[in-house]
């Protein structure tokens, strides 16, 4: 791979999969993403990223990263709940 932003990686987090354009995971300088894309994953381009956590929960996770915003419902509230 010529460039650490092209192509996608595949995230198994808690057995949910999402592929993820790298481009995405280095958006935000700092992150976990960010510095395991720096680190760990240049050689790994059809890889599977396992992340132990709730899979059902990175959904919002993922749209945050994407969309830049937590996903709302019709009248304007927050669809993560406060806990």
């Amino acid at each position: 791979m010529s460039d650490l932003t092209d192509g996608y990686l595949t995230l198994n987090v808690g057995g949910f999969h999402y592929k993820v354009k790298r481009a995405m995971l280095l958006k935000f300088p700092g992150s976990l993403f960010e510095k395991m894309l720096n680190s760990e994953w240049k050689e790994a381009s059809d890889a599977v990223v396992e992340i132990h956590r709730d899979g059902e929960l990175f959904k919002y996770v993922y749209d945050l990263m994407y969309y830049g915003t937590i996903p709302r419902n019709g009248i304007g509230m927050s669809l993560v709940g406060d806990t």
